[in-house]
């Protein structure tokens, strides 16, 4: 590093570094499908230079952009659109003088005059924890954290834009889909690598139940070891795990061209803007959050890999798949002691109909998850209090993230 400066000219700082290689996955980034190039699109901020920046992005995604200076404007845009070409997608933000942009989104979204209801996307330079409870309360479609990459702005608005094409679904056609998307992924080969027992028991029961093979590692190193050993059609990758984790995991495979088109989707409880482009950096895919929802994870495999088949062949499902029995009515005798109790309407501190949805209406897996996670954690708030008390603070984070 140097610096060449001359009195009343200024001066000049030059530097010389060394990169490894980058990761190239082959897609083509920031194209939308031909369904979506065009889209007209509300940008409502209250900063011009946000204003500008957001209307540069999207244009580049050749969507058809209008601006608006606060939510009161915004809505105005809105209601000028009916009678004419309504807006496609809002991206919104939240904090603005006046009216905000969760209070502008519930007025879009409850609006009954509009002949089709715009996908909003909430912008917040706020922590998570309290933008997420109030999108999701508001029925909005997707958040951003500042600052924004084009990346993940494109990526968040493909999501958008799917999740409220399928809302518009008629309950048949979303289960004709889901069962099309299902049996696409029957028998493709995937490699599970996750440390925590319960996220790995939970994980393989979806998985298994809708006919994937799934090979368990419970740490990068093995991670890294099961895909030199073995083919997958996809990787679930964790990313925080003891040993190595599943950022260096990621890089590690990459540096081998020959998993270069190897699908890695990470799997982490972070929705960090942040998170997603350190995953992206790493060489990841795409991303699921934790607590596994299966529609979710199942899109997102479906997209990777649906189109190319699973990698052992046909063949080789039918053999590794047992075959699946008549529907015969049998009424076998029961010992009634042997029946477990009905399954809790309530329990306190718990969202039973959402975890129940996750496990997709298994009530013994779920059973069997809830005593597993009591056993397993009775004692743990005590042993992060002692560890806390002692200063022992990486014992701490160890305990608060297992």
């Amino acid at each position: 590093i140097w610096v060449e400066s001359a009195p009343g000219a200024g001066s000049t700082f030059f530097f010389t570094a060394l990169f490894g290689i980058g990761w190239e996955d082959g897609k083509t980034r920031h194209v939308p499908p031909p369904d979506l190039r065009g889209i007209k699109t509300l940008v409502v901020d209250d900063n011009s230079t946000s204003r500008e920046i957001f209307q540069g992005m999207l244009e580049s995604f050749s969507f058809d952009v209008t601006l608006a200076a606060s939510g009161e404007e915004g809505l105005m845009e809105i209601e000028k659109s009916i009678g004419g070409r309504p807006y496609d997608l809002v991206v919104m933000d939240w904090r603005m003088p006046g009216i905000d942009g969760i209070e502008a989104a519930k007025r879009i979204k409850h609006n009954s005059r509009l002949p089709r209801v715009p996908a909003v996307v909430l912008v917040t330079a706020y922590g998570r924890e309290e933008i997420m409870w109030q999108a999701e309360a508001a029925g909005l479609d997707g958040f951003l954290i500042k600052p924004i990459s084009p990346s993940v702005m494109f990526d968040t608005i493909m999501q958008a834009m799917a999740e409220d094409a399928i809302k518009e679904l008629q309950p048949l056609d979303k289960k004709e889909l889901a069962s099309r998307m299902l049996k696409g992924l029957e028998g493709a080969r995937v490699l599970l690598v996750e440390d925590n027992e319960i996220n790995q028991q939970v994980a393989m029961e979806i998985l298994a139940d809708a006919g994937l093979v799934v090979t368990v590692a419970n740490n990068g190193q093995e991670g890294v070891d099961a895909v030199r050993a073995k083919r997958f059609d996809a990787v679930l990758m964790d990313v925080q795990m003891p040993v190595m984790d599943g950022y260096t995991a990621t890089q590690t495979i990459r540096k081998d061209r020959r998993f270069k088109d190897l699908p890695i989707i990470a799997m982490t409880a972070h929705a960090m803007a942040g998170d997603q482009e350190k995953s992206t950096a790493a060489g990841m895919n795409d991303h699921v959050t934790k607590p596994i929802d299966p529609e979710q994870l199942f899109a997102t495999l479906a997209k990777w890999i649906g189109s190319r088949g699973p990698s052992a062949g046909q063949d080789r499902i039918q053999q590794s798949l047992p075959p699946k029995p008549e529907a015969v009515e049998i009424t076998p005798a029961v010992d009634i002691s042997t029946v477990p109790p009905p399954f809790p309407v309530t329990l306190e501190g718990f969202e039973l109909a959402d975890g129940l949805r996750r496990l997709r209406g298994n009530e013994a897996l779920y059973r069997k998850l809830l005593l597993s996670f009591a056993t397993k954690y009775t004692q743990r708030a005590a042993d992060i209090r002692h560890a806390l008390d002692a200063r022992d603070f990486h014992q701490a984070h160890g305990l608060i993230h297992d």
